[in-house]
């Protein structure tokens, strides 16, 4: 008996609403001049601004991917739209920079340091592979 009445004394505080509590914390500035945000007060003669830190809502619950229906969700179908936005992007890239070190005229590489490297033989076909398998990755035709 007693230990069924634990059991239910624990369940019934488990889903007991918590409440939202604003905390306090002080801000002032120290003798340098930095501003100093504390949860503690200051010490006495120190001039602070009390303000109030609030609790955000959670955020709202993600839509399910699709409805009862098997139809996809809004949220689903921006998300699928903005996915096949960035693979064209990707896309295009890869195809400027094959164009670019296909083409026989000097190519110029800007390095870190704001100088520029000519672009040898040997980088210009191993770039140029590289844009060929991006191409490969990103300008795949719908269903493949």
């Amino acid at each position: 008996m007693l230990t069924r009445t634990l059991l239910t004394a624990c369940i019934i505080t488990l889903f007991q609403p918590t409440a939202a509590v604003a905390k306090n914390y002080y801000h002032w500035l120290d003798k340098e001049g930095n501003p100093v945000y504390s949860e503690t007060p200051p010490e006495a003669g120190v001039n602070a601004e009390v303000r109030q830190l609030t609790p955000t809502k959670a955020p709202p619950a993600q839509e399910k991917a699709e409805d009862d229906n098997g139809n996809k969700s809004a949220y689903e179908k921006k998300k699928q739209a903005e996915v096949a936005e960035l693979v064209q992007k990707n896309c295009d890239a890869a195809r400027s920079n094959l164009s670019i070190f296909q083409n026989p005229k000097t190519v110029l590489i800007k390095n870190s340091d704001d100088s520029f490297d000519k672009v040898t033989d040997e980088m210009r076909e191993e770039q140029s592979k590289k844009a060929e398998e991006q191409i490969k990755e990103f300008c795949k035709k719908p269903g493949k």
